[in-house]
């Protein structure tokens, strides 16, 4: 979508003789529409997403009811802000498509995915300001997309020739079943449907802040790696039922990036 594709460049290298109300309004469609795609934000976010040096203009938009401000209970980070009901009306105005936007009840909000969410955030975020990607889907665009066995990234990133990368935010590694179904269901997102249409993705990134992380991922990618095929008995007990490679081309498809938090 335009509004957030845009923000790839400096804002200023587009708005040309805009208006210092125009330019308001810009940045109101722009933050509302963001918010909406993805529940939640920062004030620290939506600085870095205007490219602003302070934190007036949340604060503004605080205050004219387009956003609300609330506590989280870990303080990391000390508030999320989220759209008001004058904030959702202004950001739908703009969009084609709608969702339920649950978040309006900032309680309903997962407090353990918050900060998991801000770094994949803000790894968009910096990666559209330094030119890097071009356009992108969060999860709840996605989720209409994606078939049964596929992984749903956190986050589609537009890259390089149109390219789309699922982008996924490992900061609690997974073991056993959970990291076979995690190999499994990229595989199958950088698969060719069975009637022989492109994959949905071109590459996956996995982003983390652990080395070993990384370590122990390449292994379970890696050419000649074998992923398990887990499914349920009568009594309802997870059990392995098949065991198999992974595909030679995977280890090729899947990059992983290291971040400091």
């Amino acid at each position: 979508m335009e509004q957030i594709e845009r923000t790839r460049v400096n804002p200023r290298d587009f708005m040309g003789d805009m208006s210092a109300h125009a330019m308001g309004e810009n940045h109101k469609r722009r933050v509302t529409i963001w918010i909406y795609m993805w529940g939640f934000t920062t004030a620290g976010l939506i600085r870095t997403f205007l490219q602003k040096e302070a934190y007036g203009w949340t604060t503004n938009a605080i205050k004219r009811g387009l956003l609300r401000a609330t506590n989280t209970a870990s303080g990391s980070p000390r508030q999320i802000i989220t759209l008001t009901e004058k904030g959702q009306a202004l950001a739908e105005q703009h969009l084609p498509e709608h969702f339920d936007y649950v978040e309006r009840e900032p309680h309903k909000i997962n407090q353990a995915t918050i900060w998991h969410q801000v770094l994949t955030q803000r790894v968009t975020i910096e990666a559209m300001n330094a030119g890097d990607i071009n356009g992108i889907w969060t999860e709840r665009q996605d989720a209409v997309r994606s078939r049964r066995g596929e992984k749903r990234p956190d986050v589609v990133w537009r890259v390089e020739d149109n390219k789309r990368a699922g982008v996924e935010m490992e900061l609690t590694g997974k073991w056993d079943r959970r990291l076979d179904e995690f190999v499994t269901g990229i595989s199958v997102a950088l698969s060719p449907t069975f009637d022989g249409k492109r994959p949905r993705f071109d590459k996956f990134i996995v982003i983390t802040d652990s080395d070993a992380i990384v370590k122990r991922y390449t292994a379970a990618f890696s050419q000649g790696a074998h992923v398990r095929l887990w499914g349920k008995n009568h009594r309802g007990q997870w059990g392995v039922e098949h065991v198999n490679e992974v595909p030679d081309w995977l280890h090729e498809k899947v990059e992983f990036r290291v971040i400091t938090q």
